[in-house]
């Protein structure tokens, strides 16, 4: 469930950006532990609907990433969990904490992200009563409370602060979360004489990220995710593969073909070397990306992306929700029945709605994907399915037969590049055996196993730590500019 809050403070960003980063180095938000994670700081606070009123809040682990630093803006994410032989009754919240300038003197504070809430399904009822307005809470005071230490003075000393309720869906600018971050559509012509549509986002003259979309998947960005990208200085390249929006069908085609779209986008684009993660359907391409363009490609990550249809030791089918299983054994069929099926699928999606799409999902859902798919996200997910089958099945069609068929290139040709394997155990879309076999296969792979999380959280909180671990892999140093 997605939740944030903003607050403007009365203090110049410079000053305001020098008070949040005393806050990871030194101050309470990390003073109180001293173990140093890979992914970011422990730290310990006590957050609850009421501040710290004793009784109504929980002691939590805090992990904090590094803080993302650029001239004119500050990311810093994080992760909440209770601690303690209650914790499991609270929800996990993933989340940005976002400082941007609001003026000479005025900076904005904000926090948006998701949390899952506890106990399964119980937890979806007890949220739609009770979790959301006491983690909206939780949201606003914790919120308030670094406000009040960052803004130089304190409350009552020459700042202050103006608050604004919660709120699910993407306000109107200036507002921190989420930002619009322009883009660009264009079409490039691919070596063989096909269009390729191509939406771009971000610097000109900022490190390309090439970005895959899933299956069936819509040329359409999602502001929070461009906006993370945009907060690390990159520039953000996707685009609709062959048989979908604009870009002209290729029947046939193997996961490997991508790459010779990619080099022709990049070199249309004037780029170089770029990084390039894939998400679901996405994964393989990215994973081709580093095995075929390795002197252009510095690092990849495949987000809950699956294995070859052929791995040896993997069940491939094992786990996976009952449309995927009926769906990729049509597709190792071929022909007529694959064809029956996603034309029904087509009719569903033309017009779905965020309202509608976790019912057109059906068994494919855990409950930590259905927890976040709700709001800005749904709408998201929903307007990227209208895009994927506008113009029919042929692309989804050739994204199946691709993935059960040989890809045109082998795991160990990645090995020049840095890769990162990002999977979830609650996951009914791709199985979390599918991660755990790549993550043995992909030469020197960094394995990223994450409990508790299903196949969406890539696309909802969990995106700036896989942005700033492929920079990490790329030798591109997540933060500049903002001494």
């Amino acid at each position: 469930m997605f939740v944030g809050h903003e607050i403007t403070l009365g203090a110049a960003y410079p000053d305001a950006r020098a008070g949040l980063m005393g806050l990871t180095h030194g101050g309470w938000l990390s003073d109180a532990s001293g173990d140093a994670y890979a992914e970011g700081l422990a730290g310990l606070v006590r957050v609850g609907p009421f501040g710290e009123m004793p009784g109504a809040s929980k002691l939590v682990r805090v992990l904090l990433l590094e803080p993302v630093v650029r001239d004119s803006s500050l990311t810093l994410s994080l992760r909440w969990e209770a601690t303690g032989p209650m914790g499991r009754l609270f929800p996990v919240l993933d989340a940005n904490i976002i400082l941007i300038p609001a003026g000479e003197n005025e900076s904005q504070l904000a926090l948006a992200g998701a949390y899952r809430p506890p106990l399964a399904a119980v937890g979806q009822t007890l949220d739609r009563v009770l979790l959301h307005r006491a983690a909206s809470a939780t949201v606003r005071s914790l919120l308030s409370r670094i406000a009040e230490t960052i803004a130089p003075g304190g409350p009552g000393a020459g700042s202050h602060l103006s608050q604004t309720g919660p709120r699910r869906a993407a306000p109107s600018p200036p507002s921190a979360y989420p930002r619009a971050v322009p883009n660009t559509r264009l079409m490039v012509q691919a070596r063989d004489g096909r269009r390729l549509e191509v939406l771009t986002s971000g610097a000109d003259d900022g490190l390309p990220l090439l970005f895959h979309t899933g299956t069936p998947g819509g040329l359409v960005a999602f502001p929070p995710m461009a906006e993370a990208e945009a907060a690390r200085g990159l520039r953000t390249v996707m685009y609709a593969r062959p048989g979908y929006g604009e870009s002209t069908a290729q029947p046939g085609r193997l996961v490997a073909d991508c790459a010779a779209d990619v080099a022709a986008i990049l070199d249309h684009l004037g780029a170089d070397q770029f990084v390039t993660a894939g998400w679901s359907g996405g994964g393989p391409h990215a994973l081709a990306c580093a095995a075929l363009l390795p002197d252009r490609c510095l690092a990849a990550a495949s987000l809950a992306g699956p294995a070859p249809r052929r791995a040896e030791g993997l069940d491939w089918l094992a786990g996976m929700g009952p449309e995927n299983i009926g769906e990729f054994t049509a597709a190792a069929e071929g022909g007529e029945k694959l064809d029956r099926m996603l034309a029904g699928a087509v009719a569903e999606l033309a017009d779905v709605t965020g309202e509608q799409v976790a019912a057109s999902l059906g068994g494919l859902l855990s409950a930590a994907d259905q927890a976040v798919l709700t709001g800005a996200f749904a709408d998201y997910l929903a307007e990227s399915f209208r895009a994927a089958v506008r113009g029919g099945a042929a692309g989804w069609r050739d994204d199946d037969l691709a993935f059960v068929g040989d890809w045109g290139f082998s795991l160990a040709d990645c090995a020049a590049v840095p890769t990162a394997v990002w999977q979830g155990d609650q996951d009914l879309m791709v199985p979390f055996s599918h991660g755990t076999w790549l993550a043995a296969h992909v030469p020197g792979a960094r394995a990223y196993q994450r409990l508790g999380e299903g196949h969406l959280a890539f696309g909802a909180a969990t995106y700036g730590l896989v942005l700033d671990d492929l920079l990490d892999l790329a030798g591109r140093p997540a933060a500049a500019g903002g001494g």
